[in-house]
This record gives C-alpha cells, structure tokens and sequence, in this order.
C-alpha cells in the first residue's frame, strides 16, 4: 500500500511547554534521542511522531506518507507540478525520507522504511 500517513513531526517553541500540554490533553509520552534536539512521541503504542526545536521556515507540522520509492516520488512530485525540498536522504538503520511542496505549497514528508538505510 503507498500514500498511509506513518509518521509526523510539530516544530515547537518551547518543547517543556509543549510535552506538558500534549501529556495533559493527549496522554502522549516522549522519549529524547540522540543527535539533533528530537523527542519521539507515543501516542499508545510504537512511536508515530516527533517534537523538535522550531527553526527558520519550519513553522508547521509535517506529515509523512509512506511510498514505495521515494527517489521515483520525488521525481513525480516535480512532473506534477511540485517543488523538492529535500532529496532521497538516509536515517540511518530506520529508512529513507524526502521533502517537498505539494501543488499547493504545503510541505509534505516521504517515507520509505529500510533497516539498511545509511
């Protein structure tokens, strides 16, 4: 199946104030990771999501859909009229991601799963 969301990411300006919200309204826990300033988020189950510093344009959630290819949806995403954001990029052990502005100027993110990603 290609197009499920799997993942999201919400810039935050404070991220304390922003997991003592989410904890208190939604029951969401969060888990630090190593690296860049990135906190997994779990919303009951395995983690789908991620808090990060707010930085330069970065100033709306994004979602994440799962493809098959996500060098060959990139490519689509320009014949269709898109703008790429981000190329085809490891994260390492986890998969492959890329970035781009939809039609309409939304950013999306894409996501295909690959353990052997490096």
């Amino acid at each position: 199946m290609q197009g499920p969301m799997v993942h999201f990411d919400i810039p935050v300006e404070d991220v304390e104030r922003a997991q003592q919200f989410y904890a208190e309204l939604l029951q969401w826990r969060f888990e630090r990771q190593d690296g860049p300033e990135y906190w997994l988020v779990q919303t009951g189950g395995e983690p789908v999501g991620g808090l990060l510093p707010r930085h330069g344009r970065d100033r709306r959630p994004l979602v994440y859909f799962e493809v098959e290819d996500v060098e060959a949806s990139l490519a689509d995403v320009e014949r269709l009229g898109g703008e790429v954001v981000v190329a085809r990029t490891p994260v390492p052990g986890k998969g492959w991601l890329g970035k781009a502005r939809d039609s309409e100027g939304n950013l999306v993110g894409l996501w295909k799963a690959d353990a052997s990603a490096a």
